[in-house]
């Protein structure tokens, strides 16, 4: 997908199947890749570990289409904390974003 001289790689569900080791592998190397030759990607995951949504520099949360939620990954959870979010028990807070 290009925008001007800009262009935005994006991938879907590139962890599917994978455990938690090899999708972390996976997104270290793309992460890699991507400040290597200073592009932007964007990646959606299904369920995430905390060690691989620590790999993101930002967030964003989309609900049918439309951007419900864009700041940097390290602000999400204290947001939807504020936001009477509550988090439930015994699940990784990563993945229920």
């Amino acid at each position: 997908m290009g925008f001007g001289n800009k262009t935005v790689m994006v991938i879907d569900e590139n962890d599917t199947g994978l455990d938690n080791a090899t999708a972390f592998d996976v997104i270290t190397t793309q992460r890699s890749i991507t400040k290597k030759f200073r592009k932007t990607v964007m990646i959606s995951l299904l369920q995430q570990s905390s060690e691989v949504f620590k790999l993101f520099d930002d967030v964003v949360n989309m609900i049918e289409g439309h951007l419900m939620y864009h700041h940097p990954h390290p602000e999400a959870l204290g947001t939807f904390k504020i936001l009477v979010f509550e988090y439930p028990l015994r699940r990784d807070k990563a993945e229920t974003l």
